[in-house]
């Protein structure tokens, strides 16, 4: 059945009512409770992040191909990670600053490549 009232537009009383969708579900999360939707680090670079601050604060990483190889040339560094390097304290040497630089090179190289890429 169809009502319509003077300058209204005619209301069908028998079509069944809409319900609403409610909240947006809760996004997953890992074990740490960091949400798994996040992006991927080629995503994350080409939205104008640098590689060095993935994944985003709150989410876990994405594995990728691109992941794979900053992390390759981030180990490359000497003592990665080694909080018991017995230099450890004194000032970096000549090569030490070199390969740093390369490795810095290299991130920038990859960074740029997955930006271009994801255009």
């Amino acid at each position: 059945m169809k009502i319509c009232r003077p300058g209204f537009a005619p209301i069908d009383t028998d079509a069944p009512v809409q319900k609403s969708q409610g909240a947006a579900p809760t996004p997953a999360l890992d074990e740490n409770g960091l949400r798994l939707d996040g992006p991927t680090i080629e995503g994350f670079v080409a939205a104008g992040y640098k590689p060095e601050n993935y994944p985003p604060s709150g989410y876990a990483e994405k594995q990728s191909p691109g992941l794979t190889e900053f992390k390759k040339s981030q180990g490359a560094a000497p003592n990665a990670g080694s909080s018991t390097s017995p230099t450890e304290g004194a000032a970096p040497s000549a090569s030490d600053a070199a390969e740093a630089a390369k490795i810095l090179g290299e991130a920038q190289a990859l960074a740029a490549k997955v930006a271009a890429e994801a255009k």
